[in-house]
């Protein structure tokens, strides 16, 4: 059965209902053209957020914001991606998310997507009142850990910067911080005293002040210290020195340092620098260093004597073997030929020392090595062989090479010197038939090797012994150079901080009283909207460096509010209190962002959230991220009138696919299913007649809730009292009676269309009848169906 003819008003709507809507956009699109708005003088607003890759988001997806003040609630369900936009725009505009500051590593945030993990990039959209538009941009290469990104700004028509100093925001971002997290905002008041009084310095700009007046305060205690402390620490290093004197006499460091003690004028005369030099090394004592040489001389191992002797010898009994291998006469000519190589190997050019006519150069050197090379196997093995023994005989003089000479030029008091340094020059002292070149490496290694331990082993003690005793002397030393530089700069430093401490007592007492006062009435004012049915009051706000002091009464009686306080009312006090903090004159930034403020909050205090909201976004760009659509809820009940409403919605796909859309109303939501329930061709047309009517009833009932809150929120009835009442409405009639009062439900009802939209039996009037018929009114469209902003009087979509 067709459902055309049974409701002929529904077919007449859904015949005109124009089809989905389009998803959001930033007023120019994220890779448009640069673009000036026009603002108030020194406004800054965002213009979008683009995300790929990172947290929870996966393709690139964009939220634009319209670069104006006003109202842009962003909601959506957990895990939907709204945290990640959230996160993305604080590390893009501060470097840092609070939430990577946990401690604990296994709850700590993975900054790649795990879909779509490339690019891992953020696009943050500026626009600056009087400067070009600018953009921040936030990339991590692949692989790149999560501190491990790269920051830059981009102006238009400018290259991008590394950086985004040039905005001059770094002290901006710390005392008007205008970002807000869930997790901040519960941090804000609920810890020690001292960290919630650093907190709110900190927020109001006063933190270096406040920490300045803690050192000097510190400092003036302990003013009167240094003078016991130099003389306590000067006392013990000139006894512990002139015991010193006695067991190591010629440490020339420790008379230097005790003729610092020597005269009565120390304080006056003192060479501090001199002084310092000797405690942290500058006057190291030369014997040691030389003592040390001696300890980190190079002996050659067992091993390598064995193997140059053996190869030594073997080479020689090669050259021997192949001794008889050439007649007597070429073996005479060979030797002398190899013999003038090697002269003019080692002498280099020179004229012939046998007939004083040639020259033995680089051209008689070929000629000659291509003669030797030319006498046949015998002359080129006894060639290799002689090669050989060349280089084992260059091997045992480069292993037998003489002692340092800066090992053995200072004399010291070593038993063991003599005997090492004489077994040095025995082992140096090669014979003159290098065929006993052998037998000597090893037998005098053995007494070399002996000799030098023992001397190093010596040396070795003996620096230490030094060490030992220098080493309390410096440490005794440097304590004493600190204590007389803390005396000598104690008296003129003492009167500085004194002074310095009455500057910042009244430095503090004019910030406090410029910062504080307009921020606590500030603070009063919104909490007065926050609290709703809250029987606290704040009284006042006092700070101490230690201590933040919220003066309240409940019930008249006066109480600390921090003390009687629940979790949502903490909460609104937090934004009580970063809230004028962010609106300041002073703050460069014309937006706010706040991540999920009202998870704690009760519905009375989220109606007053957005009556707070609804004041700032009259001259900022407010931006709330949500889970909770109760904020939303509220917006779409206040209606038109003061600041603009923006609602927006996070909707998460498959493989991390986010999409941010405009947020229907429920009326238009609903109409919207209904819609694609009745021209969806796979659904049965019996079917249909089940679901439609089903789904348009919400929408009528969705309708009837929103006019029932509105107008009696603005007759001043409470959140509770109005749900309550709805609940005890069961069908929708009740719900629309509650609605329409004080106005008739059945006057309404006879109203011809909806008799039609409701199937009330009875005849259709005449256009001529419809407009004399005083049952029948002409009034704007309500909501159900709102198609138009026209009167119902013979309309388009009705006929």
């Amino acid at each position: 059965m067709s459902s055309g003819p049974r409701w002929p008003a529904v077919s007449r709507l859904i015949a005109s209902w124009p089809g989905k809507r389009s998803r959001v956009g930033c007023p120019t699109a994220p890779h448009g053209p640069w673009s000036r708005e026009s603002f108030s003088s020194g406004s800054r607003f965002w213009r979008g957020v683009q995300v790929s890759g990172f947290r929870g988001i996966g393709p690139e997806s964009f939220i634009g914001f319209r670069p104006m003040p006003g109202l842009t609630i962003v909601s959506g369900r957990n895990g939907s991606g709204k945290s990640s936009f959230s996160e993305a725009m604080e590390i893009a505009l501060t470097g840092a998310a609070h939430r990577w500051n946990k401690p604990n590593s296994q709850f700590e945030p993975e900054h790649r997507n795990l879909h779509v993990g490339e690019p891992c990039r953020v696009r943050l959209d500026l626009v600056h009142q009087g400067e070009a538009s600018s953009r921040i941009e936030v990339e991590w290469k692949p692989d790149a850990p999560r501190d491990a990104f790269r920051r830059t700004l981009e102006r238009e028509d400018q290259l991008p910067e590394e950086g985004i100093a040039s905005l001059g925001w770094d002290e901006a971002l710390v005392t008007y911080r205008p970002l807000l997290s869930y997790e901040e905002l519960g941090n804000l008041l609920a810890g020690r005293q001292i960290d919630i009084a650093q907190a709110v310095q900190k927020a109001l700009g006063l933190g270096e002040i406040t920490a300045a007046k803690t050192l000097i305060n510190d400092r003036l205690k302990t003013a009167g210290q240094p003078r016991d402390r130099e003389k306590t620490a000067r006392g013990a290093a000139r006894a512990a020195l002139e015991q010193a004197v006695t067991d190591v006499v010629d440490d020339a460091r420790i008379t230097e340092a005790l003729g610092a003690f020597a005269t009565k004028s120390l304080r006056k005369n003192v060479d501090l620098t001199r002084a310092r030099e000797l405690a942290t090394g500058g006057g190291s004592d030369t014997s040691v260093k030389s003592l040390e040489a001696i300890v980190e001389l190079e002996v050659p191992t067992e091993e390598a004597v064995r193997a140059a002797a053996d190869e030594l010898r073997s080479a020689d009994a090669a050259v021997a073997e192949l001794a008889g291998a050439l007649t007597h006469l070429e073996q005479a000519q060979r030797q002398l030929l190899t013999q003038a190589l090697d002269l003019h190997e080692h002498a280099g050019d020179q004229a012939c020392p046998v007939c004083g006519e040639g020259t033995l150069d680089a051209a008689w050197r070929a000629r000659v090595q291509a003669t030797l090379d030319a006498s046949g196997e015998a002359a080129r093995l006894r060639d290799q062989a002689l090669q050989r023994q060349r280089s084992a005989r260059s091997r045992v003089r480069a292993l037998v090479g003489s002692l340092p000479r800066t090992v053995i030029e200072h004399s010291f008091d070593l038993t063991s010197q003599p005997a090492a340094v004489a077994a040095w020059a025995r082992w140096a002292s090669l014979p003159t038939e290098p065929a006993t070149w052998a037998d000597h490496v090893e037998k005098g290694y053995a007494d070399l090797a002996a000799a030098t331990s023992a001397w190093q082993a010596e040396a070795a003690q003996v620096a230490q012994d030094r060490r030992d005793v220098w080493a309390p002397l410096a440490v005794m030393l440097s304590e004493w150079i600190g204590a007389y530089e803390a005396y000598a700069e104690g008296l003129a430093a003492e009167e500085r901080l004194k002074s310095a401490k009455k500057v910042m007592d009244e430095l503090e007492k004019a910030a406090q009283s410029e910062r504080l006062a307009p921020i606590t009435e500030r603070a009063q004012h919104i909490w007065n909207l926050l609290k709703q049915e809250s029987n606290v009051y704040v009284a006042d706000i006092a700070l101490s460096p230690r201590k933040l002091e919220i003066s309240a009464t409940v019930d008249g009686e006066p109480v600390g509010a921090l003390r009687v306080m629940s979790q949502g009312e903490l909460h609104a006090l937090a934004l009580a209190l970063f809230l004028p903090r962010v609106t300041l004159e002073a703050s460069p930034f014309q937006f706010v962002v706040l991540d999920d403020p009202v998870q704690a909050m009760d519905p009375a205090k989220v109606e007053g959230l957005l009556a707070v909201l609804l004041e700032i976004a009259e001259t900022h760009q407010v931006v709330v991220l949500s889970h909770d659509d109760r904020l939303a809820d509220a917006a779409r009940r206040h209606g038109t009138g003061g600041a603009q409403i923006n609602l927006l919605e996070v909707q998460r796909g498959e493989n991390s696919v986010v999409h941010v859309v405009p947020v229907l109303d429920p009326v238009r939501r609903h109409i919207n299913d209904a819609v694609s329930l009745y021209k969806d061709p796979n659904i049965p047309p019996n079917l249909k007649t089940q679901l439609v009517p089903g789904v348009l009833r919400m929408a009528l009932e969705s309708a009837a809730l929103t006019r029932y809150f509105t107008r009696q929120l603005r007759a001043g009835r409470t959140i509770p009292e109005l749900e309550d009442a709805w609940q005890d409405a069961r069908t929708t009639q009740q719900k629309v009676a509650l609605a329409l009062h004080p106005q008739p439900i059945e006057l309404w009802k006879n109203e011809w269309v909806h008799r039609e939209a409701l199937r009330v039996p009875g005849p259709r009037p005449t256009p001529a009848q419809r407009s004399t018929n005083s049952t029948v009114t002409s009034v704007p469209c309500s909501r159900v169906p709102r198609i138009c902003g026209t009167t119902h009087d013979n309309h388009a979509c009705h006929r």
